[in-house]
């Protein structure tokens, strides 16, 4: 199980960019895709989330390091 005690609050701030612009692209509101997800991407690497990437690489390392 991931133990997301050193990045909660990269979690947090990741779900709020979610929020906001995942539903439009999901939905189709968005005509242009690739201009639609510039912002989002962008918003998310200010959120944290290679962080939270970063950190699951080395849990899911340390895991198999130990198996």
């Amino acid at each position: 199980m991931f133990d997301n005690s050193k990045v909660k609050t990269e979690i947090a701030n990741v779900g709020n960019v979610m929020l906001r612009y995942a539903i439009p692209l999901e939905y189709g509101v968005i005509k242009d895709i690739d201009k639609g997800l510039a912002d989002p991407n962008k918003q998310l690497k200010s959120a944290g989330i290679d962080k939270i990437q970063t950190e699951l690489q080395a849990q899911i390392d340390a895991f198999l390091a130990n198996k």
